[in-house]
């Protein structure tokens, strides 16, 4: 059962929440110029932006979204899936963040298109993970990012954000069952007393 929008659940370190941005929200947004606004909003997976950071309010991709996109049009190629990223070329601005190992940004997929990127993360996760310091079992890297999956059932849109904060080394082992199981339409049990009081504001 998918709660109203507002509730949130938690699982680990995935929050997970009922929004209102699904692609008709980011086709609409006035940094995608008018020639790219259907295809934004037919895409299956859409590499959307932070909306403002500190004092710049305009529209803001993390460092590193260029080579985590190209892993994922990669992947979708193969399923025969369209990929777009919901700006226009001269609006497109990255931004290093500081105080998180790695900051994947925000994703929006259908729920054929969420487990591609799902598996395109998980790729670059494996690809940027550092060795364990010296007599450490574990690395101490960190992953944040945020997926939102969008389901037409019957007419009715409905888009669940998935947010991971959390032990990089636990990304996909925490995540891969969670977004298959949204992307069916269902929602992990509520466990509020493990929610990440976090949200995926740029850090």
């Amino acid at each position: 059962m998918i709660p109203n929008h507002g509730d949130e659940a938690a699982e680990g370190q995935v929050r997970i929440s009922r929004v209102d941005t699904g692609r008709a929200y980011w086709s609409e947004r006035p940094f995608v110029p008018s020639a790219l606004r259907a295809s934004v909003a037919s895409a299956a997976i859409l590499a959307v932006p932070f909306e403002g950071f500190r004092d710049y309010s305009g529209p803001l991709f993390p460092v590193g979204t260029e080579e985590l996109l190209a892993l994922v049009k990669n992947r979708a190629a193969v399923a025969n899936l369209s990929v777009e990223v919901a700006i226009g070329d001269h609006n497109y601005h990255e931004l290093a963040l500081h105080g998180w190992a790695l900051q994947l940004g925000q994703w929006l997929a259908t729920a054929v298109g969420a487990p591609v990127v799902a598996a395109a993360i998980w790729e670059y996760i494996k690809s940027k993970r550092t060795k364990p310091a010296e007599g450490e079992t574990k690395s101490k890297d960190t992953v944040r990012f945020a997926l939102l999956v969008e389901r037409v059932t019957n007419d009715e849109r409905t888009v669940v954000k998935l947010e991971y904060d959390g032990p990089a080394e636990n990304a996909e082992s925490v995540m891969s069952p969670i977004v298959a199981r949204v992307a069916k339409g269902e929602l992990p049990e509520r466990t509020e007393s493990e929610a990440n009081p976090n949200d995926n504001e740029p850090e």
